[in-house]
């Protein structure tokens, strides 16, 4: 059994999710959780984790990005998994936990994010748009 200390983050907002399918630039599964309150900052630095800011995305605030070699299952408040793609201002709540990486490049954090659970408590479902092409 893991000892590995755990927060639970309630009603983040989530962006950019690759849950189900790897981030092309990353090449992992990873999850932006967006908007975090002080409270959620204080909890992600107490597992001696880096909160993010972006002077260009002022629309993300604090922020951080777990990533997965794993797909990360969304679930409901059932527990069941959630089948809809999950859309940028989505919440959930989130078990956040930390990794040492076993290779990491020269200046990278000696610790990494990782999500243990995570459940939509509000879905906005991603649909992409039409391409245009009419009805064929």
């Amino acid at each position: 059994m893991s000892t590995t200390p755990k927060v639970l983050l309630k009603d983040v907002t989530l962006m950019w999710a690759a849950l189900d399918s790897k981030n092309s630039m990353s090449d992992k599964y990873q999850v932006d959780l967006t908007n975090l309150s002080p409270d959620d900052c204080e909890k992600v630095q107490g597992l001696g984790l880096a909160i993010k800011t972006r002077a260009d995305r002022p629309e993300k605030g604090a922020f951080l990005t777990p990533k997965s070699l794993f797909p990360i299952v969304p679930l409901d408040k059932g527990g069941n998994p959630v089948k809809a793609t999950v859309g940028n201002g989505t919440k959930a709540d989130v078990l956040l936990t930390y990794y040492i990486p076993k290779r990491k490049p020269p200046g990278a954090p000696d610790r990494s994010p990782t999500i243990l659970k995570l459940t939509i408590t509000d879905l906005l479902e991603y649909v992409p748009a039409a391409s245009g092409d009419g009805d064929l």
